[in-house]
């Protein structure tokens, strides 16, 4: 999925008839010849973690799929000897001009924790899946989000000068083939049997490299481009070489690629056996009904519940059991064109200039129309009844799916009272949308509002 673009914060959506939620984590399992892997993955949010240098990762390891891929084990013929539980195969409609990570395509993220900066090298294991045409039925699509444009790039294994960027990046040269915004397509794979390959450039292989500069997570995000594609593992490893010497890179990266492409090393995921991150404090939250859970049956907001529609249309509330929403079993619904949302006001004893209030939620949408936005605000009553604006927080609704996400993994929702506000008595907190025509579904769950002060 794409994140929505943000301003410093976001507000709620929510994808109404088939959202579901994130799989829990996958049993544990090590990197063989490196006891110290549980100790890397101290203080991490990611799922694996580089040891020594290298990265192994099982891709059916993944916590939920998205677009047309899907989890196979068939064992038979080409697929025979494939690693760990299983692997993955593209089942969907060919993406082959550019990526469609909203749709068939799907968006596979595989997030790594990296500890030694350095050139990696990218590679992953798979196999035709369809067909014996070993030019089909090959490639998928990557980007890597968080590295600056130039630093994720393809190198003529033969020529270290030749270097081509990805197409969407605004970078020259880019390779032939398909492309845009930021992906590669990864082609390399045979009919007959898994192998490894990684490569970008249509008869002229470029293979694929990230520069990462500092420690830190990083994420690979594949996405569907030929049908019957399937990809059992995927390896990073650094490269320890001179990228302009005269060498072939071939030989250059024999001994590391060895290593990478020894299918009996574990995969280098983070599980029960590390440290988790400390835990974030609870916080203490100050609305009623944050959640949604009063409401008994799907439809109007209850006129006697904590909430209270806001201008223009009313939204709605989205009941139902089967493990879609967020958190509980309510989340509320925005539908309809124009304003949807709703406010509910927090008496205040006490406040004071200085006073910080902040406000979290979780938020996902399905195909409202461009220009739709999402947003948020945070407004001080007076004793007089009159509203000082606070905070207002806007992020770009999605034209395809966006799943359930955090509001503070993109940015807090802050707002500090002024000597404008000094004698409030009450902070009134909006949700909602404003939907640019009249299609799509957004939807909030789990507003959570705190002070500081």
């Amino acid at each position: 999925m794409q994140t929505p673009n943000r301003n410093r914060v976001t507000v709620s959506l929510l994808i109404v008839a088939a959202l579901a939620l994130l799989a829990a984590p996958l049993a544990v399992t090590s990197y063989a010849p490196v006891a110290a892997q549980t100790d890397l993955c101290n203080n991490t949010t990611a799922q694996y973690v580089e040891v020594n240098g290298f990265v192994f990762i099982e891709t059916e390891s993944i916590p939920s799929l998205s677009g047309q891929w899907e989890l196979r084990t068939d064992n038979s013929g080409r697929f025979s000897d494939f690693t760990g539980d299983g692997y993955l195969f593209y089942a969907g409609n060919g993406a082959m001009g550019s990526p469609v990570t909203d749709g068939r395509g799907g968006l596979l993220e595989y997030t790594v924790q990296i500890n030694t900066p350095g050139e990696y090298m990218m590679r992953w294991r798979s196999v035709v899946g369809e067909g014996n045409n070993n030019t089909e039925a090959n490639d998928t699509w990557l980007r890597i989000p968080e590295v600056s444009d130039e630093k994720f790039y393809a190198r003529d294994d033969d020529n270290p000068g030749s270097i081509v960027y990805p197409k969407g990046t605004g970078l020259t040269p880019v390779p032939e083939g398909g492309g845009g915004d930021g992906f590669f397509k990864v082609y390399g794979a045979n009919s007959d049997g898994w192998s490894y390959s990684g490569r970008t450039y249509d008869n002229n292989a470029h293979s694929i490299f990230v520069q990462i500069d500092e420690p830190g997570i990083y994420t690979l995000q594949l996405s569907g481009r030929s049908t019957g594609h399937a990809i059992d593992r995927i390896t990073l490893f650094r490269v320890n070489i001179d990228p302009q010497s005269s060498d072939n890179i071939n030989r250059q990266t024999r001994d590391e690629r060895e290593i990478a492409e020894d299918t009996t090393i574990n995969e280098t995921i983070c599980d029960d056996g590390g440290t988790p991150p400390p835990a974030t404090p609870p916080v203490d939250n100050l609305l009623e009904d944050g959640s949604f859970e009063s409401a008994t049956q799907s439809g109007a907001l209850p006129n006697d519940g904590d909430w209270l529609a806001a201008l223009g249309s009313s939204p709605l509330v989205y009941l139902e059991t089967a493990g879609q929403v967020n958190d509980g079993a309510a989340a509320l619904l925005l539908t309809g064109g124009g304003v949807t949302g709703a406010y509910q006001d927090v008496a205040v004893a006490d406040g004071a200039e200085g006073d910080t209030w902040t406000l979290d939620l979780s938020y996902a949408s399905l195909n409202p129309p461009s220009g739709s936005i999402m947003g948020g605000r945070i407004n001080f009553i007076l004793p007089d009844g009159s509203e000082v604006l606070g905070e207002t927080c806007t992020a770009s609704a999605s034209s395809g799916q966006v799943g359930w996400a955090v509001l503070s993994n993109g940015g807090a929702c802050e707002a500090t009272v002024g000597a404008d506000a000094a004698d409030y008595t009450a902070v009134r907190v909006y949700v909602g949308w404003f939907n640019e025509g009249n299609d799509g579904f957004g939807g909030i769950d789990a507003v959570v509002l705190s002070r500081s002060e």
